[in-house]
């Protein structure tokens, strides 16, 4: 039998068992002779500096396709050849690495832009704003009219979009110039009337702590990044958040604390956020890792774009999530997976655990939506809308989902029963205020607390 031994090429702090999803094609045998409809494998890779660390697979000799997608999204495709009784080697890489090392969770996972890229995008905000609008016209017109037409076109710019003719010669500005730093603080919440219901989702817009703020790990002021480690061992029903407060911007952010170690390892693994300010536009952007080599890629898979690839993620690793239920947190990332790529026989077996996830763990809101999803979705006779319309009652009352999902399907279930309950209706519009704060673009729950500037 030959084998195939994959990875991908990234430098990450906590190598990442599931650093890609990957789907391989055989497109000819050994002969070389193209194959229409050909073995077709969906696996999970590695990713990591270690080059040792790699996902080995059976497979058939001749001309593989591997097309592998990153949490982030991006996908990677390369063609392999197998030779009979061999193993061959490939090696992924992302079409741009990290901006820093220290930055390759946050890469990998979708919540900043590759080197060249980022680069570019810190080069442009550098720029001389009308100069750099001139030069971009100029360029687009080079080579399409007349030179005597561009003169013209050349002159109409220097009356409307004169140089700064001292722009070429002054320092390129800061774009980060009167910025500051962010400032970070832990709210650690343990009363139990601040997590449960009408005060849980009111007092999100409006937190307070007297928290001292938390020191970043590792930052570039420079090009605004600041990154935050985390692992306070939250008790239940304690519920940790992070404030994060950048000038006139205001965000909140669930952290998934505490996240166990799959394996029985010395306590919870670290979560990581990422405190940003665009270059171009001056606004904040947050970013939430877990760093578990085991589970931490399955948030970022947790988007539009990678969600029907993470169901081969839940699928693999189906038993450490569901089976004995040792980290909430995860099985409720893997039951939001599963609900929305999931098998549409109303008995799959995923549905018990979907149940006893929201029996268990009674202050886990995810739980509950995930149940009453279920019930809609899947409903096995009338009694089920009841069902549902109370489990969704009861998300509402444990506060705040952890994950972004949540508060966008508690939104939806509350908005069918609307119209013909007023509890629902009423509880609908406190979700609403949240969910319209919210920031989609991350799988745990990011909160803007600040209303958008106003466009100049």
């Amino acid at each position: 039998m030959s084998t195939l031994a994959l990875r991908i090429d990234k430098n990450l702090e906590v190598p990442a068992d599931a650093g890609a999803v990957a789907v391989l094609h055989r497109i000819a045998d050994e002969s070389n002779k193209a194959i229409r409809g050909g073995k077709r494998i969906e696996t999970m890779i590695p990713a990591s500096r270690d080059s040792a660390n790699v996902k080995r697979i059976d497979v058939d000799p001749g001309r593989w396709w591997v097309e592998a997608t990153l949490p982030s999204g991006e996908i990677i495709a390369d063609e392999v050849t197998v030779l009979a009784g061999k193993q061959a080697d490939m090696t992924l890489r992302s079409s741009e690495p990290s901006p820093h090392e220290w930055l390759g969770w946050q890469h990998l996972m979708g919540n900043v832009e590759g080197f060249e890229t980022f680069n570019h995008i810190l080069e442009v905000a550098k720029r001389d704003p009308v100069g750099y609008a001139r030069d971009v016209i100029s360029k687009s017109l080079k080579g399409r009219i007349p030179d005597h037409v561009r003169a013209i076109v050349e002159g109409t710019l220097d009356t409307y979009l004169p140089r700064d003719i001292t722009a070429g010669e002054a320092k390129p500005p800061d774009p980060f110039a009167d910025a500051g730093a962010p400032v970070v603080r832990l709210c650690h919440d343990v009363d139990p009337i601040g997590l449960h219901g009408r005060a849980a989702w009111s007092g999100i817009l409006a937190p307070s702590t007297l928290a001292s703020p938390q020191p970043a790990l590792k930052w570039s002021d420079q090009e605004g990044f600041h990154i935050y480690h985390f692992a306070a061992p939250a008790s239940p029903p304690a519920r940790d958040f992070a404030l994060v407060e950048w000038g006139p911007e205001r965000h909140i952010a669930s952290l998934p604390l505490p996240w166990p170690d799959a394996f029985g390892g010395p306590g919870p693994k670290e979560v990581e956020l990422m405190v940003r300010m665009h270059p171009l536009d001056k606004t904040v952007h947050l970013g939430v890792a877990v760093l578990d080599r085991e589970f931490g890629t399955l948030a970022g898979l947790m988007t539009a774009s990678s969600l029907p690839k993470a169901r081969i993620f839940v699928d693999k690793a189906r038993d450490m999530l569901f089976a004995k239920m040792e980290n909430r947190l995860a099985a409720a990332a893997g039951g939001y997976v599963l609900l929305a790529t999931g098998d549409p026989a109303p008995g799959a077996e995923w549905h018990g655990w979907i149940e006893n996830l929201a029996n268990r763990f009674p202050d886990l809101s995810d739980g509950a939506v995930l149940k009453a999803t279920q019930l809609l979705r899947y409903p096995k006779d009338d009694k089920c809308y009841d069902d549902a319309k109370a489990s969704l009652f009861q998300a509402f009352d444990r506060g705040i989902p952890y994950y972004s999902a949540g508060v966008a399907w508690l939104l939806d279930g509350l908005t069918l029963f609307a119209d013909e309950d007023p509890e629902a209706n009423e509880r609908m519009k406190l979700v609403h205020k949240v969910a319209q704060r919210l920031d989609v673009s991350q799988a745990f729950t990011v909160i803007r607390l600040s209303d958008k500037a106003e466009p100049t």
